[in-house]
């Protein structure tokens, strides 16, 4: 076999009787490099180039397996693979396990890459799908809309029964002092409502978003007791009665949206649905269940009395039936709601366009829930149908409230079964399409058609609604989605305030505009 060289000190070393036979293939110019053999230098006994000595280096030639001359062995071709010949090329055997090493080296790193770079898309689309939907891992928690129901319940008996409450005290329905009074102290509902939509964060500062959920609901309770005690049973005339009660359910009703809504996005979006589908459901059964009950003889004492153990229970669900995950700095405190304030440009800039959405959309409910409808329609006969045919006026505000409780409902379920987050401003096509027809019906004296108005405008309502509350669960950091829901909220009252204000000019203008 053609000999080469390779590179050792002068230093004589023992050798040992094991052979390594190497293969390799021909090489580039034609020689032949199928085997070759050499004796191993214990790795005991290092050279004086290992050492870095400079002595005189020679040029041993490799003949046949066995030699004495050969100075090649296993530790300088593994461990000293970089020498070189005198021309500076690698001998055949060496560079074959120095290309063997490169590539080995190469094949591993590679695979090492490509096994990190999997392992962290795995880690971002885990928590992609974790942020777009909590859900995943957690089971439905139904019973929430028990707790929801009962202060919906509370808030509907509060602006639909306050008519009763003003019998209880023989105000008439005019212009005499007491009745302004009167007025004033029911708009403590909405009032007390758009300031807890952020003061909840200072006044309850010390306890945890889902003791706050239970201090709203023990507010509502107090709410209807006082209206049942002092004012239904004990008669009263002291209007400061009506003032607190009021007072106490705009605290409640502004409390607990928000923390209920962002105390259980942990429990994921289906979880969610039932807490929203609550509402419609606790309003509907006042605004249709109770008058029907009222219609048969039962009283108001009694619906306040029901509505009132309802939320005994409620709380006793909250309590001991609903999971609670707690989540760090999530306006837990004061002093993380003003880090959260201060980091406005995290969420607000994600959820402008919604609350946006919900303001335009709350104003058109707070008009049309019947709102300005029941001044348009205010003739002794009843409300015309249609030209000429006169039906019942509060059968026709059941059928009124029935349509929108359909609206709502079927809205708030589909913007939980849609997969995709669509903007929240094109659902405003259904509030300004039932606006219109209203607006119409009214000015052409024909209720036909405003049913369908109110199904119309709910639709809008429950869609803005559940598509925001999914949207903010998945684009929002969890840490603000307290703040971010309370100022989104925040948004809706000053629309829906505006629109409450806006109800005398609206029917004057209709009237005017009447055949």
């Amino acid at each position: 076999m053609e000999s080469f060289y390779t590179q050792t000190s002068n230093v004589v070393l023992p050798q040992t009787d094991i052979h390594v036979t190497m293969h390799s293939p021909k090489s580039d110019d034609g020689r032949d490099t199928s085997s070759y053999s050499a004796l191993r230098t214990p790795l005991s006994a290092p050279t004086n180039r290992e050492y870095g000595a400079t002595g005189s280096v020679d040029y041993v030639p490799v003949t046949e397996a066995g030699s004495q001359d050969a100075a090649a062995t296993p530790a300088t071709l593994v461990k000293k693979a970089n020498r070189r010949t005198v021309d500076n090329t690698s001998p055949l055997g060496v560079q074959d396990l120095e290309n063997g090493f490169k590539k080995d080296f190469s094949m591993k790193k590679a695979l090492l890459e490509e096994f990190q770079s999997a392992e962290n898309r795995d880690e971002v689309s885990g928590e992609k799908l974790e942020k777009e939907d909590p859900s995943k891992g957690t089971s439905v928690v139904r019973q929430i809309i028990f707790v929801t129901m009962p202060v919906f319940m509370g808030y509907a008996a509060l602006f639909s029964l306050q008519h009763k409450v003003k019998a209880s005290y023989g105000i008439p329905d005019d212009n005499s002092s007491r009745s302004r009074l009167f007025s004033i102290a029911v708009s403590f509902l909405y009032l007390g409502n758009l300031i807890f939509r952020f003061a909840h964060n200072l006044i309850f500062f010390c306890v945890t978003p889902r003791y706050r959920v239970i201090i709203a609901m023990i507010s509502m309770m107090l709410a209807l007791s006082v209206l049942l005690g002092p004012v239904m049973v004990g008669r009263s005339q002291n209007l400061a009665w009506v003032f607190l009660s009021y007072s106490l359910g705009g605290v409640s009703i502004g409390s607990f949206e928000a923390n209920l809504l962002s105390s259980i996005t942990p429990l994921g979006h289906r979880t969610k649905l039932w807490a929203t589908i609550g509402i419609p459901f606790g309003v509907s059964s006042i605004t249709i269940g109770a008058f029907a009950a009222m219609a048969l003889g039962v009283t108001a004492e009694a619906i306040y009395a029901v509505t009132i153990v309802c939320l005994f229970l409620a709380i006793f669900v909250f309590s001991f039936c609903i999971p609670y995950h707690h989540v760090e700095n999530n306006s837990d405190s004061f002093g993380a709601f003003v880090q959260n304030l201060k980091e406005y440009r995290m969420w607000l800039p994600k959820i402008k366009w919604h609350a946006l959405a919900l303001a335009l959309d709350m104003c058109c409910v707070s008009v049309f829930s019947p709102g300005v409808m029941l001044y348009v329609f205010d003739n002794p006969k009843g409300v015309p149908l249609w030209h000429g045919l006169y039906v019942n006026h509060d059968a026709f505000f059941a059928v009124y409230n029935f349509f929108t409780f359909i609206g709502e409902t079927i809205s708030r379920k589909l913007a939980y079964t849609d997969k995709k987050d669509r903007p929240v401003l094109y659902f405003l096509i259904f509030s300004f399409l039932g606006l219109v027809i209203n607006v119409f019906c009214g000015a052409k004296n024909f209720g036909l058609l405003c049913p369908l108005a109110a199904m119309f405008v709910f639709l809008g309502n429950g869609a803005i609604y559940n598509y925001t509350c999914k949207f903010i669960d998945s684009n929002v950091e969890k840490e603000h989605n307290l703040t971010a829901c309370s100022f989104w909220l925040f948004v809706g009252d000053l629309g829906s305030t505006t629109g409450s204000n806006l109800i005398p000019f609206i029917k004057t203008w209709i009237s005017a505009r009447g055949v």
